[in-house]
């Protein structure tokens, strides 16, 4: 069983930002196993732009997601948007 967390809000800068966190949600909604979102997540960026808005990471039994300050930066908001446990 799966646990999504809404930590902290999207800063929403522009459409694509909307659109790419939409992205993402969806696909945290509709993977089931930790290697299913692993392997979905793995392949987003070729398919969108959410990578350029957002980073993402895993641990042994957990997703984290964060916010870019600006389209393809480096530098990330402190705070984490999202958690999800397995």
């Amino acid at each position: 069983m799966k646990n999504i967390e809404l930590e902290n809000i999207v800063q929403i800068f522009n459409t694509e930002t909307a659109v790419a966190y939409a992205q993402i949600i969806n696909v945290v909604t509709n993977c089931t196993t930790h290697q299913n979102l692993s392997d979905t997540m793995a392949m987003l960026p070729q398919i969108t732009t959410s990578h350029l808005h957002f980073e993402w990471g895993f641990g042994a039994s957990h997703f984290w997601l964060k916010q870019r300050k600006e389209r393809n930066s480096p530098e990330l908001f402190d705070n984490r948007i999202l958690i999800v446990k397995f």
